[in-house]
């Protein structure tokens, strides 16, 4: 006897036993067979115990006691699933072919009754629930009136209802005389009264005047909000009509169309007036449009008949005339074709009148041989009974063509005999005997043929067996063993195919069978109608035609079927609105099937409490769902980004930006990220369009000529640049002196005497220029792969501003280029030396200045520009250490992270009107996170609002926060994605 706690276990471990018989085990012993089926109708039986005395206590109308006993652990419903097992036929044959009796039947209809019972004890109990809160809260009575008309068809058999609904309505009727009394300027609100009034199903009827009083109000205020429109759609008109913008007044034409009818707008009205220019014009292009298409067409259609190889004249010339019609200019190829075409057509008509002539001639002709023919072969031979003997010898021994030859050698040797008229009659004979082979070989070959074409091309089982009966066919008409051994390997060739396209059917029956069975497997997530309709493509399959027997036999339908029998026959005992619920709980997680769910449910069912919810859940939260699925696409993407000083990286991301900044501002962690777009742009631009970098461009610039110098300078101060080796002599340098740094290739020669040239550097009299030798540090600095843009940059800058031996001016001039390369490349240098250039744009332009020349102007120029320089050195270094390295360096510490929504459950009321998270089937323990939904209130910047958390794989709702709830809506768990 099993006990009744242990049922629930009892009954879960046969059932699997019972389904691993049909899939994994295989048959079992027969004694191993008496005890799992003894124990399966011991577990039915006490189930049916239990449905037995929950149905005594329904029939005695003690609904909320069967409740009771039904809820007692184990619960009676939960053991009535688990029972009812898409094996049940299956075992009961299996058993009954060891002698056993089938199990009992589950009272099922008790355990429908049962469901029955907890959906009207369920339905009416939150109704009265919430009839109690609205009295409590004193909620406007439009919204009691509602609930309790709910109540009166839930329990129509208390008329207590039908009464209070009477008053109620009576109180609502004067309410109504007030709120459009006040309200009467309120569009909107008057639409609502409006509304209300017309369309709720009152159990008085409406005082005439109150509908009269509110039609009037409403229709009045239609017509002034039509007509307020119709100003600003006058406006929107002819601003189209003055740009001549057709697409932008079509559109508003259509709206005015609709507005004016509601405002009842006459053509005399000043606003019809105002508009009437602008429609006409659109009526003029109209007009203009449609010609010119038909034009068009007729043109196209006269081109389609000039590119077909054969046209008549009359067709041709109905296609000209129709393209003269639109007194339009024809096109000069177009015309030339034309008429080329027509003296062609005419040309041919002359050939077949001389044809006809010369065929007529040929036949005159051919009638005199003939006749002169017949009187040669009056000539008789001695032997032409002999040959004529030989002749039909050959005949009847179908050897034609030796027949064949033999006449033609007689021909040649003997013509008269061979023209005796008992040797033709003979040879017509065989003749007509051999022109009758030749169309039997002739129609053997075309029978041979048409079953090679269906071998060579797709064949089908109809084409097949056609091709059978045409082999038939050629294998009665064969002669000889040539012919025969050609029609058998066609036959070979055709079974070949045959074979082929068998194995086709079968591998696609299979694949078939695997996809229905796959589908088959989520079968407890759909609803009765999509059983039966999975039902009867199973019934199809299974009676495909041309699969064979083996295949058919060895496959899984008859266990596919069973299994969709029995959910079917499930289904079929619940509630249509318990049906539509099981689905819609049964396929949270699953966007397409939830949707699907949920629009079935608003179809099917017309009354209850879920509806308005599910309807507000279909028009805002299935569109997020879908959001969702483009927002975790743009996470994954951002996640899969590698966090490095890259052009490319910047050129990967900025897509991803652009995408955030125009979808999904308001999403968790977004703004964080577009905060980065400034500087992620800059580094983009470090590459131009034609692939050269910043890096490059420097250092193309620091390789051009004037970067290759030399220098003397005289002990009093001056210095002079030249290119290449001085000519140095025993007391005299000589060397061409740079004389205009606006223009590199103006030089002078000049001598200078050794006693009045420096030393530099210890060394010689000449050395590299102090900006050349800038030139060749910059080039290794840009080569530092291992630093950051920003630190080459500024390395660059502090080289330059610390190389006191160059010219000032040309210092200068070098700042200002490498600063606005920076600035380019990196909108932190950007915004950082910000005062530098300020700084420097004050300096002189360097390609105005002649920075060679020493006179007294230029030396107090750049006497100034030095100490500017010193100036900008100072701030330089401190410029970088407090601002730009700081920058640099929480840039790249760490990539900003959006959060991917997973949807992990809905909002759902148990049977006591709790809120409660019903989770997504099949799905595992989740990790500490928070809980949000949708939020579509336009008062608010987010796209989410946090209703709980995650905690020990548990969903923890904020009860604090069920303004907020409505049944159905998806729960997201976000986690970080970095």
């Amino acid at each position: 006897m099993i006990q009744q706690s242990d049922l629930r276990a009892e009954i879960s471990r046969l059932t699997k036993a019972i389904s691993n018989i049909f899939t994994v085990e295989g048959d079992l012993q027969e004694a191993e067979l008496e005890e799992l089926h003894d124990r399966f109708v011991e577990c039915i039986e006490a189930t049916n115990g239990r449905l037995k005395k929950c149905d005594e206590l329904l029939r005695k109308g003690l609904r909320v006691e069967a409740i009771q006993e039904c809820e007692v652990d184990p619960d009676l419903l939960d053991l009535v699933t688990e029972l009812d097992i898409p094996e049940w036929s299956a075992w009961a044959d299996y058993v009954r072919q060891f002698g056993i009796p089938r199990q009992p039947d589950l009272l099922i209809h008790v355990a429908a009754d049962l469901n029955e019972a907890y959906n009207q004890a369920q339905s009416l109990d939150s109704l009265l629930r919430l009839h109690r809160l609205h009295a409590l809260a004193r909620s406007p009575l439009k919204h009691r009136i509602v609930v309790l008309r709910r109540i009166a068809k839930k329990d129509d058999t208390n008329p207590v209802w039908s009464e209070d609904l009477r008053e109620y309505e009576n109180v609502r009727f004067r309410q109504f005389g007030a709120e459009l009394q006040q309200q009467n300027d309120n569009l909107d609100h008057v639409s609502e009264l409006w509304s209300e009034l017309k369309q709720s199903p009152w159990i008085n009827s409406p005082p005439k005047k109150l509908i009269e009083k509110a039609e009037q109000i409403y229709d009045s205020l239609l017509v002034a909000d039509a007509r307020k429109k119709l100003i600003e759609l006058e406006k929107t008109i002819n601003a189209a009509f003055s740009e001549f913008d057709i697409t932008k007044a079509e559109s508003a034409r259509v709206a005015w169309a609709e507005q004016a009818g509601i405002a009842k707008l006459s053509e005399q009205d000043d606003l019809s007036v105002q508009v009437k220019a602008a429609f006409d014009w659109l009526d003029q292009e109209r007009e203009a449009s449609d010609h010119n298409l038909a034009y068009t067409q007729a043109l196209n259609l006269l081109e389609h008949m000039l590119d077909q190889d054969v046209v008549s004249r009359s067709k041709l010339t109905r296609g000209y005339n129709a393209v003269q019609r639109f007194d339009e200019a024809i096109p000069e190829r177009v015309l030339r074709r034309y008429q080329e075409r027509l003296s062609n057509i005419a040309l041919t008509e002359k050939r077949r009148g001389k044809l006809v002539l010369l065929t007529s001639i040929a036949v005159v002709l051919m009638v005199g041989t003939v006749a002169l023919f017949a009187m040669n072969i009056r000539s008789h031979s001695a032997n032409i009974a002999s040959v004529r003997d030989s002749l039909q010898e050959l005949v009847k021994a179908k050897r034609y063509t030796q027949a064949e030859e033999f006449y033609e050698q007689l021909f040649q040797a003997k013509p008269e005999v061979a023209k005796a008229p008992e040797v033709q009659q003979v040879y017509l004979a065989l003749q007509d005997i051999a022109q009758q082979d030749e169309a039997r070989k002739l129609r053997l070959k075309q029978l041979l043929d048409q079953v090679r074409e269906t071998i060579l091309g797709k064949p089908t089982w109809e084409s097949i067996k056609q091709s059978q009966i045409t082999l038939q066919e050629a294998e009665s008409i064969t002669h000889g063993e040539t012919e025969l051994v050609r029609v058998r390997e066609i036959e070979r060739d055709l079974d070949r195919a045959k074979g082929k396209l068998q194995q086709e059917v079968n591998a696609q029956f299979q694949r078939d069978v695997d996809e229905l069975a796959t589908r088959t497997a989520n079968v407890e997530h759909l609803t009765l109608e999509q059983v039966r309709e999975l039902k009867v493509e199973a019934q199809d399959l299974k009676q495909r035609p041309y699969v064979s027997r083996s295949v058919r036999t060895g496959s899984e339908m008859e266990l596919i079927i069973r299994k969709i029998s029995s959910r079917e026959r499930h289904l079929s005992l619940l509630s249509l609105e318990e049906q539509r619920l099981f689905a819609v709980r049964n396929s949270i997680g699953m966007r397409n099937l939830y949707e699907s769910a949920l629009e079935s449910y608003l179809q099917g069912v017309k009354y209850g409490n879920r509806l308005q919810d599910f309807k507000a859940v279909m028009q805002h939260d299935v569109p997020f769902l879908e959001r969702m699925v483009s927002w975790n696409k743009l996470v994954k993407k951002w996640g899969e980004l590698r966090w490095v000083d890259s052009p490319q990286l910047a050129s990967q991301a900025i897509p991803i930006m652009d995408q955030l900044q125009s979808n999904y501002t308001d999403f968790p962690g977004v703004k964080a990220i577009l905060q980065l777009r400034p500087h992620l742009q800059s580094i983009s631009k470090r590459i131009d369009a034609s692939g050269k970098s910043i890096s490059q461009q420097l250092t193309a610039m620091f390789r051009k000529d004037v970067f290759n110098m030399n220098y003397l300078e005289e002990k009093r101060g001056s210095r002079y640049y030249f290119f290449g080796v001085a000519d140095q002599q025993a007391d005299v340098v000589t060397v061409d002196v740079l004389v205009d740094a606006r223009d590199l290739a103006r030089t002078e020669s000049q001598s200078f005497p050794k006693t009045d040239l420096k030393r530099l550097e210890g060394r010689g009299r000449s050395a590299l220029a102090p900006h050349s030798k800038f030139s060749r540090a910059a080039t290794k600095i840009i080569a530092r792969q291992n630093k950051t843009f920003e630190a080459r940059m500024c390395a660059i800058l502090y080289a330059l501003l610390e190389n006191k031996e160059m010219d000032p001016l040309l210092r200068c001039g070098l700042l200002q280029y490498i600063v606005e390369q920076a600035g380019e490349g990196s909108s932190i240098l950007a915004k950082s030396l910000t005062e530098l250039e300020s700084l420097i744009s004050t300096s002189v332009d360097i390609n105005d200045i002649n920075w060679l020349d020493n006179d007294s102007e230029t030396k107090v120029l750049k006497e100034r520009t030095r100490a500017q320089l010193d100036r900008i050195a100072a701030d330089l270094r401190e410029v970088y250490k407090v601002q730009v390295q700081p920058q640099v360096d929480s840039f790249y510490a760490h990539k900003p992270a959006l959060s991917e929504f997973t949807w992990v459950a809905c909002l759902m009321k148990d049977t006591t009107g709790q809120w409660i998270c019903e989770k997504a089937r099949g799905s595992k323990k989740l990790e500490a996170g928070r809980l949000v939904i949708g939020n579509y209130n336009n008062n608010s910047d987010a796209s989410t609002l946090a209703i709980g958390i995650v905690k020990n794989g548990q969903l923890i709702l904020d009860q604090s926060n069920t303004h907020l709830f409505i049944e159905g809506r998806p729960i997201f768990l976000l986690t970080e994605v970095k």
